[in-house]
């Protein structure tokens, strides 16, 4: 480990003098023409996409969700949904209808009108539609009924009471809702060029370098920054050197080495929150051995967590086993470090493989997994597996993983719910993604779970059911759970993270 940690010295070494020797231009300041203000922060990587239909990371996460309102958002700083496009909401007594009131006025960005149950409804279907390959078609496959009322009411029937609707669908990606006129008159562009009604409007975009979003003037609640600059910085060293220099406002910051060194910064405020991020690693049980479960149970005794959390992240991270992140309802904590070498070698002479295993892994390019990878690599080959760590760009990570062209991917989940990760990632209609496992072996106790609308009854369910996954059936298993480290410009107010490691700009203001 001291190799290992005298490598990340140097990369952060070399990162550092890049910025600095590279003549590079400096973000501009924080004052726009006229006095007002602009706040500068990083993007850890460039844009994919803003399309609600296909958001999947937490960068172009951290653009949309102030781009978009839905019916209803999460709080910031809670797992609780409050009004957004929707000021007042009623539900059946037999907990499947809801009737939403929406927000008279509301306008779309760029002279697009006003927003309308009509978009409500075509955000819904546009994501229930197989036709648009929605990342999140299964999440709203419950949505049995789409009704219009009139232009500031609609209704929203599922077929079955579902506790966590508002929170697990409408309040995240699948709930955002979109302008018709805008997605039909851009068609594949608008995912780069976006409308929405929330309180920025996109502004520019230059590619590898920044996004840029613009207040709303139309927006229906106080926003005080006039500008929110997204600065694109892939490295730790870099983005820890900018906000110490004065480049950046707000810094997210991602490693272990960067977090501690810039905890000890006194001129900077410092917001460590734990973690909502999980580090996890699926098998793709298609695929033999992995059809073996003493296979995966090898892997599983073949990885040290704890050395990871210490070693790769600097103390910031704590070894897991539950994919669960400890905030949600229904975490509960497992066993979290099973390490055991001479068990792993065992169980694979058991399984037939004595002589070692040759796998192909799937490493999420970003989140320190590349790092990870490179120390699970060393652990695992102390029993025999040999693995091949392919980090490729993300657009290609992504494809793979839909595709399941991988035996083993590395992943990074931040949900508010149980629901969004036991469902989503292993109910069998969630193949072949994002259930890109192929497991389909605990859908009775997912589908109580999801449904069950007694506290009591459905924490068991789901309790039941990340046993049978992570435990039982090692479908796959967390490695660490991760703290959200972000440094911030001291006069920087009222900054406040959601769950999903972004930040609702709309709350923000710059002392000057």
């Amino acid at each position: 480990m001291r190799v290992l940690s005298r490598w990340f010295a140097l990369a952060a070494w070399l990162a550092a003098a890049a910025w600095g020797f590279a003549g590079l231009p400096l973000p501009e300041a924080h004052a726009a023409p006229g006095g007002e203000q602009v706040l500068r922060v990083r993007a850890d990587d460039d844009l994919i996409t803003m399309d609600p239909a296909y958001v999947g990371k937490p960068s172009d996460h951290m653009l949309a969700m102030n781009i978009y309102s839905g019916l209803v958002r999460l709080k910031a700083g809670t797992l609780e949904a409050e009004p957004d496009l929707a000021t007042q909401w009623e539900l059946s007594p037999d907990g499947r209808t809801y009737t939403f009131h929406l927000r008279r006025g509301a306008k779309w960005h760029k002279g697009y009108g006003e927003v309308t149950a009509k978009d409500v409804r075509f955000s819904l279907e546009r994501i229930k539609d197989p036709k648009t390959k929605s990342r999140f078609r299964g999440v709203l496959q419950s949505l049995e009924k789409i009704e219009v009322v009139d232009d500031y009411t609609i209704r929203l029937v599922i077929k079955d009471p579902y506790p966590a609707f508002l929170v697990s669908v409408l309040a995240f990606r699948p709930g955002w809702i979109v302008s018709e006129k805008a997605v039909k008159e851009k068609g594949a562009k608008f995912g780069q060029d976006p409308i929405g009604s929330g309180p920025f409007m996109f502004e520019k975009w230059v590619r590898g370098s920044e996004i840029v979003l613009a207040r709303n003037p139309d927006a229906w609640e106080k926003v005080r920054l006039a500008k929110v600059v997204h600065k694109v910085i892939r490295k730790d060293a870099v983005a820890k050197l900018a906000i110490e220099r004065g480049d950046l406002d707000v810094a997210t910051l991602l490693e272990g080495a960067s977090i501690q060194e810039v905890k000890k910064n006194q001129k900077l405020n410092i917001l460590a929150t734990p973690g909502y991020a999980t580090h996890f690693m699926q098998f793709n049980l298609r695929r033999k051995p992995f059809d073996d479960v003493r296979v995966r149970r090898a892997f599983l005794h073949a990885t040290d967590k704890e050395a990871i959390a210490k070693h790769v992240f600097f103390g910031n991270a704590t070894a897991r086993h539950n994919l669960l992140n400890p905030h949600v309802f229904g975490y509960e904590k497992l066993e979290r470090n099973f390490y055991d070498p001479g068990k792993a070698k065992k169980l694979l002479a058991e399984a037939g493989h004595a002589g070692g295993l040759d796998v192909n892994v799937n490493v999420m390019p970003a989140a320190q997994w590349p790092q990870v990878a490179a120390v699970l690599q060393e652990q695992w080959k102390k029993v025999g597996i040999r693995a091949k760590m392919n980090v490729p760009e993300r657009a290609i990570y992504d494809s793979r993983t839909r595709a399941g062209q991988f035996d083993i991917a590395f992943i990074r989940i931040t949900r508010s719910n149980a629901d969004q990760y036991l469902y989503e990632y292993f109910f069998s209609k969630s193949q072949p993604y994002p259930n890109s496992s192929g497991y389909a072996r605990a859908d009775g106790l997912l589908l109580k779970g999801r449904h069950t609308v007694d506290d009591a009854q459905r924490k068991g369910f789901i309790q039941a059911a990340a046993r049978k996954i992570f435990v039982e059936d090692v479908v796959g298993f967390a490695i660490v759970n991760v703290n959200y480290v972000v440094a911030m410009q001291p006069y920087v107010k009222d900054n406040v993270p959601t769950f999903q490691d972004s930040f609702p700009w709309r709350q923000v203001w710059v002392q000057k």
